[in-house]
């Protein structure tokens, strides 16, 4: 049996307000991952060239969202 790898595909398109919030993560592609780990509520992925990059998963106003940290490229 054979394991295919994974696509990942960056969507350029911008989010609309029906989308509700939208966060541009193409500028991740291509960064090699050192470690992952998480702990239910949080996910560390360690990259190769030291960046750290946390998602995390809260409660506002009684409705989920996704953290993310950093949340645009650090380099810009």
């Amino acid at each position: 049996m054979s394991v295919e790898e994974p696509q990942i595909t960056s969507n350029p398109a911008k989010p609309t307000a029906a989308d509700g919030c939208g966060v541009d993560l193409s500028w991740l592609e291509g960064r090699e991952i050192k470690r992952i780990t998480n702990d239910l509520q949080n996910i560390v992925i360690e990259f190769e060239d030291g960046l750290i990059f946390k998602v995390q998963s809260l409660s506002y106003k009684g409705q989920p969202f996704l953290s993310f940290n950093p949340y645009q490229d650090p380099g810009v």
